[in-house]
């Protein structure tokens, strides 16, 4: 919300800086006191200008717009999930203090997301500087911090580290939805396991093993093909808890949950898309493969956190990582290290892995959320 206001407020500001510098240059031309040349030269440098600040107040708003559409989303969410609770409250499914507590936490949330609109229509609705802030001649300088880019929106690499062990350790629910797929794989292996036995004993006695084996490779396909799709959704779901999270709401499932849902074709359809890409980049000598793999790094953040559709996240991650490519590389690659190392962990290994993904996860999400 501060970087918004701020980007508005220096994209105004430029505007309203052309718009005189273009009104005196036109005075010095009535007066007579610059020749054409000069006068032809110095118009187009300032209309440039111009037209650059337009562009740039044009983008913000665009931005600010589909967060606004976003956030209306969650809003209509939470006040569905309020309306249950109370049928649920008065059918007697929920007790007087249960229904209080959940009631409470809920409205919080309303009144939350309420105040972030309203900041939101006021920035969409701004026609200059002194609507946001005042003109500044000051730009907006970034330091530089070990070697590390730190975003508009004030998170240097340290501080989203920092900042996603605090939402994990505060929030350790968001593991939930990374337990779901291996809840699953494990249901999944002890079936198939008691299918390969069920398919030898019975082409013993029957003498059928054709049928029996081609009826276990088709399970084994359902299995894979259900988790990778429960895959897809677990990071969808963290995504969005993680995002709550940091924004003050606290990490739930079951608003997590509602705003995945409607996501669900968006995100297998990007993620076969990006499963299609990768593989004809890998089979180009692996180099194209490494690239495009760093590109569409943030496909999933796009889609939960700006509502992009599956072609569009695609664009959206290959603009987010071309405008922020050093940090992007160094979260990558610190990613890719960690879960590299975790799994060639003896015995417990996986067990890390797993623990690890929704932290990995929250990376990828606080960097996107902070630099777009």
């Amino acid at each position: 919300m501060v970087r918004k206001e701020k980007e508005l407020q220096m994209a105004f500001s430029e505007k309203e800086r052309a718009e005189t510098l273009l009104s005196n240059l036109e005075k010095l031309k009535e007066e007579g006191t610059i020749d054409e040349t000069q006068y032809e030269s110095m118009k187009s440098q300032y209309t440039e200008m111009l037209n650059s600040a337009n562009t740039e107040i044009e983008q913000i708003k665009n931005e600010i717009s589909r967060e606004i559409e976003s956030e209306q989303r969650d809003l209509g969410v939470y006040k569905q999930e309020l309306s249950n609770l109370e049928v649920r409250f008065k059918v007697g499914e929920l007790g007087a203090e249960e229904y209080r507590k959940a009631e409470q936490k809920t409205r919080s949330k309303i009144d939350k997301i309420e105040s972030k609109l309203s900041e939101l229509n006021k920035l969409y609705e701004a026609k200059s500087a002194a609507d946001v802030g005042g003109v500044t001649g000051v730009e907006m300088k970034r330091e530089v911090k070990v070697g590390y880019k730190p975003s508009a929106g004030g998170m240097t690499i340290s501080d989203i580290f920092s900042r996603s062990f605090e939402i994990y350790k505060e929030n350790p629910v968001i593991i939930v939805p990374s337990l779901i797929p291996i809840a699953w794989a494990i249901i999944a292996t002890f079936t198939i396991l008691a299918g390969v036995y069920g398919a030898i004993a019975g082409g013993f006695l029957y003498g059928d093993f054709e049928e029996l084996f081609t009826t276990l490779i088709i399970g084994i396909g359902v299995f894979v093909t259900v988790f990778i799709i429960l895959l897809i959704l677990a990071e969808g779901m963290t995504i969005v808890m993680v995002r709550d999270a940091f924004e003050g709401g606290g990490a739930g499932l079951s608003s997590a949950w509602e705003s995945t849902k409607g996501k669900i074709g968006a995100l297998l359809i990007a993620s076969l898309l990006v499963a299609v890409i990768l593989f004809l980049g890998y089979a180009c000598l692996i180099i194209p493969g490494l690239i495009l793999t760093f590109l569409l790094y943030f496909v999933a953040q796009a889609i939960m956190i700006d509502d992009e559709g599956a072609v569009g996240s695609l664009k959206a991650s290959y603009r987010f990582v071309r405008s922020n490519l050093g940090d992007s590389v160094i979260i990558i690659l610190i990613s890719i290290a960690i879960a590299f190392i975790l799994s060639i962990i003896p015995i417990i290994g996986d067990i890390l892995m797993l623990l690890a993904m929704p932290f990995l996860i929250s990376l990828a999400t606080l960097l996107y959320i902070d630099r777009r």
